[in-house]
């Protein structure tokens, strides 16, 4: 196990959220699949399609458990559902800037977590649609990096042309 100074995990809403959107978007298709192929022997083929399917959700299910975000003595460390984990060390962290970015076709903001090193690139981002605002803070705090706070939102594109990846 690692020694974390801090570990904060994503929104637990989402989790549901996916339990839910995975219910919801594959009992309705499956129950007609079933009813129009049940007279026949194709109904085995949509078992084996729901298997795979419920495989795959499972899977991608467990893999959001493990969902981090967390501080050693020496790095800053995090990942992302479908992403690999991210080591970056505390000493490259120059700065944190905490971005208000608009949601897709919205006036509504997020707040974007964006770890700079001393070139001013991104070494580490964290979303802030999947985090509470108070664990963007607390990492930004626990860093020990000045946090420069933008007040003036910025669209998705404009985003993520001033700081890619």
């Amino acid at each position: 196990m690692h020694d974390y100074a801090l570990i904060v995990r994503p929104k637990r809403s989402l989790l549901m959220t996916s339990v839910w959107t995975s219910l919801a978007l594959t009992i309705p298709p499956f129950a007609v699949l079933y009813w129009y192929t049940a007279a026949d022997r194709l109904w085995r083929l949509v078992l084996v399609a729901q298997i795979v399917i419920i495989v795959l959700c499972l899977l991608t299910l467990l893999r959001q458990t493990r969902v981090f975000v967390a501080l050693t003595a020496d790095r800053l460390v995090g990942n992302g559902i479908f992403s690999r984990t991210i080591s970056v060390p505390i000493s490259d962290v120059r700065q944190v800037v905490l971005v208000p970015v608009y949601a897709r076709d919205s006036s509504d903001t997020t707040i974007q977590f964006v770890a700079l090193d001393a070139q001013a690139r991104c070494v580490f981002r964290m979303r802030g649609l999947y985090w509470h605002r108070e664990d963007l803070d607390r990492v930004a705090a626990a860093l020990r990096v000045p946090v420069v706070t933008n007040l003036d939102p910025l669209t998705g594109a404009e985003f993520f042309e001033a700081y890619p990846n």
